[in-house]
Order: structure tokens, then sequence, then C-alpha cells
């Protein structure tokens, strides 16, 4: 036991490496980066499931049949051909 505290004190009389003086700070922006990442996808995850909701609800809602016409012609609701004159 007594080998264990002199280690101890020899460990504690030692100064830290440079390398450890801004560790905590490293620390923190590792963890904002892992956070970041996380709100970025999972803004992507929104937006991919918002764009599948209205992609198949578009699909699946009912529509009306085209009907050809011409682009500047008469139009079948004017009066010369409801009067059919």
């Amino acid at each position: 036991m007594t080998k264990l505290d002199s280690q101890f004190s020899q460990l504690r009389e030692v100064s830290l490496p440079d390398a450890l003086d801004m560790i905590d700070q490293r620390v923190f922006a590792g963890i904002a980066v892992q956070r970041e990442a996380a709100i970025a996808r999972r803004g992507l995850v929104l937006a991919g499931a918002v764009s599948l909701v209205i992609g198949l609800s578009a699909s699946l809602a009912p529509v009306n049949k085209a009907r050809a016409e011409p682009l500047f012609g008469i139009p079948a609701a004017a009066p010369s051909r409801l009067l059919s004159l």
C-alpha cells in the first residue's frame, strides 16, 4: 500500500501535459458538433416526412379528367354555343 501511496504522490507532483490544458473546450466543441448534426438530421427527416405525406395525399386525391381544347379557341360556354347560333 505504501508503494501505491508513493506513486500517487509522484503523480500529484508532476505537471499536466500541455495537450490537456484545453481538453474541456475541445470536448464541449465536439459535443456541439454532434448536437448540430443531430438537429440537421432531424430537420431532414421532418422535411422528408412532410414531402412524403404531401406526395401521397396528392396522388390519392381524385382529379378531373383532362379535356383537350384549343388554346385560343372559342370556349365551350360561349353564348353562341349555348344558343346554338
